[in-house]
């Protein structure tokens, strides 16, 4: 874990001071009775820094109360380790790092018992969790909090402290660096090179010891009963070499074609050049993925990076959420575009990846933040995430989401318009999307001779296109005074007991 220390700063109330100019990173005023300081901070991935200059200290002292000028240093990787004990117990336990940071006279002045800190990360974490319907609530932040006799949180300070905050790339944080496994698993005749497993590998090196993140690229070849058997001897292999090491989360990725009449997924070739075999998705899968390496998989995450067909055909996907509900993981991503890309989605694996398992981000929260950070893949493809829930064993919940990129202009609620206007054969004619009643739109085209004669006569009503909007839509950025974004839609919620 890299080290962090954020520095706090009291204000001296006298004259000789007044003048002076002061930057600090938070500032606030206290009466200096005897109190202590506790805190938590769970949300050690926040990278805000907050800064306050302080032009003017207060004009005059409160009654029966000085102020000082000290200098507190908080050792956030200590604090943070702290702090995810008191945070579960009602934040009545002290934050023991911070009161270490305090100078002595500044203990003895200032601070009492039962007296919590609370960082502005934490602040806004609870923010969102006090609000209803994923909306979250604004409340003023005080710093250091207490309870009164009805066990009430109150603030001590008499003022709120005055942060103000810029945004950079912080040199120290910290991270998580649980041991990884990185697995890639494509089809033979496929080029691995410039695929998103090796691109997170090589990203994620830096934050991990050498030998806890390890990266498997095994090509397969189970066209045959013969090169079955080798494929199942490099299994067993790599299953040997997962057991000699201990991985708190394994990424597997599988590369390979789908076939476009059934969707079925290729497995490898005949011999002798007798081209290559599919089989349907159960066979694939339980071809695959063999010599025990399904353990393993307990918790993880699944990337399918092949074409659409898999999806598209109802056969097919069925036996795809049959399969993955099988497999212990929790998350599987796949990609709707027939002749997808695999390099494309670079950008936003990495991002995700990174938000997930390096900052320990939810899923639900680093999905969307990395859907933005890629403004191309939309134009490419569609994506889809399985979610499942093993929390009530038995019983498994499977959710399913299509997640679609959306532009005003281009592509109203994910429809594609045509080039060309059907009557005037104008090349991208359409004027601005219209709402032609709460589940439908409308887009005419802006052309003013579109429908007319030669001398100008209204031959037909100018060409106009419309579609229905797509029930039970989210979406992932908020649309006021956006052209372009991404929107949900659930398309598969199933919840059944394992068999």
């Amino acid at each position: 874990m890299a080290r962090t220390k954020m520095t706090v700063r009291k204000v001296v109330n006298s004259q000789q001071d007044a003048q002076k100019r002061v930057t600090v990173k938070l500032t606030f005023a206290r009466m200096t009775v005897p109190r202590k300081a506790g805190g938590r901070a769970h949300h050690h991935h926040d990278s805000l820094e907050a800064v306050s200059p302080l032009t003017t200290p207060p004009s005059s002292p409160v009654p029966g109360g000085n102020f000082l000028m000290e200098e507190v240093l908080i050792d956030s990787q200590e604090a943070a380790e702290h702090c995810r004990v008191s945070y579960t117990h009602n934040h009545s336990t002290l934050l023991q790092p911070v009161q270490k940071g305090v100078p002595e006279k500044y203990k003895e002045a200032v601070l009492e018992d039962g007296v919590v800190f609370c960082y502005p990360g934490c602040h806004k974490l609870e923010d969102r969790a006090t609000g209803s319907s994923g909306k979250r609530v604004f409340r003023p932040y005080w710093g250091f909090m207490t309870q009164n006799q009805n066990r009430e949180q109150v603030p001590i300070l008499l003022t709120n402290p005055h942060i103000q905050t810029h945004y950079g790339m912080s040199s120290h944080s910290e991270v998580n660096d649980d041991p990884l496994a990185i697995i890639h698993l494509y089809l033979a005749s496929m080029d691995p090179c410039g695929s998103p497993p090796r691109l997170v590998y090589e990203s994620f090196r830096s934050y991990f010891h050498p030998n806890d993140l390890l990266f498997f690229e095994l090509k397969f070849d189970a066209g045959t009963s013969t090169k079955e058997a080798n494929h199942l001897s490099k299994m067993a292999s790599l299953v040997e070499r997962l057991w000699c090491t201990e991985s708190a989360h394994v990424l597997l990725f599988i590369t390979t074609h789908s076939e476009e009449v059934r969707g079925n997924l290729f497995m490898g070739h005949c011999d002798h050049g007798g081209g290559p075999v599919a089989d349907e998705v159960t066979k694939f899968f339980k071809t695959i993925l063999c010599g025990g390496i399904t353990p393993f998989l307990c918790g993880g995450m699944v990337v399918l990076l092949t074409c659409s067909w898999v999806v598209q055909f109802e056969g097919s996907f069925m036996s795809l959420q049959t399969v993955l509900t099988r497999l212990p993981i929790c998350n599987c991503i796949a990609f709707v575009m027939l002749r997808f890309q695999t390099p494309l989605a670079n950008i936003f694996l990495l991002s995700l990846f990174r938000s997930r398992i390096i900052q320990s981000i939810n899923f639900p929260d680093s999905f969307p933040h990395a859907l933005e950070q890629d403004s191309e893949l939309g134009a490419h493809t569609d994506i889809m995430h399985f979610y499942f829930d093993r929390s009530s064993p038995p019983n498994i919940s499977m959710t399913c989401d299509k997640y679609v990129w959306w532009n005003a202009n281009m592509r109203p609620y994910g429809h594609n318009l045509p080039l060309l206007c059907p009557m005037c054969t104008s090349i991208r004619p359409w004027a601005k999307i219209a709402n032609e009643g709460p589940n439908s739109w409308n887009m005419q085209c802006s052309n003013s001779d579109c429908g007319l004669n030669a001398d100008g006569s209204q031959l037909q009503p100018r060409a106009k296109l419309s579609g229905e909007k797509p029930a039970n839509v989210t979406f992932v950025m908020p649309t006021n005074k956006r052209t372009n974004g991404w929107f949900s839609v659930r398309v598969a919620d199933v919840q059944k007991p394992l068999a």
